[in-house]
């Protein structure tokens, strides 16, 4: 075990207990509340406003050359969904808008998440 970790599993369990809708931190538009670090738990799913923020915050970090050795860009979790929505085929026109503001071909690693249902 990392000796620097020893004691995370006490904070962890802090941050789960208390007013569910208190917000714990901010960041890239999204307010993590103590609800959402209950989804940390083992054999939960773990929710959007989390997946979301952690990929923001790896996304930032690609974009410092100190911190990364590649670019990378993030899709958020709901991308795939709306990607795939129907039954014929990709729906280009759901998400094109999506990645108007940056040239993904760009970067060095374009990461989409994809949820697959659990049983």
């Amino acid at each position: 075990m990392n000796p620097g970790l020893a004691d995370a599993g006490d904070d962890v369990t802090d941050a789960t207990r208390g007013d569910a809708d208190e917000v714990l931190c901010r960041g890239f538009g999204i307010a993590i509340h103590r609800r959402d670090t209950r989804t940390l738990a083992a054999e939960k799913y773990t929710n959007d406003e989390v997946l979301n923020f952690f990929l923001d915050l790896l996304e930032e970090r690609s974009q410092k050359p100190r911190d990364s050795p590649c670019r990378c860009y993030f899709f958020i979790t709901q991308f795939f969904d709306k990607l795939t929505a129907g039954h014929t085929g990709y729906h280009y026109e759901q998400v094109q808008r999506w990645t108007a503001r940056e040239n993904i071909v760009g970067f060095d690693r374009v990461f989409v998440p994809i949820h697959t249902p659990g049983d």
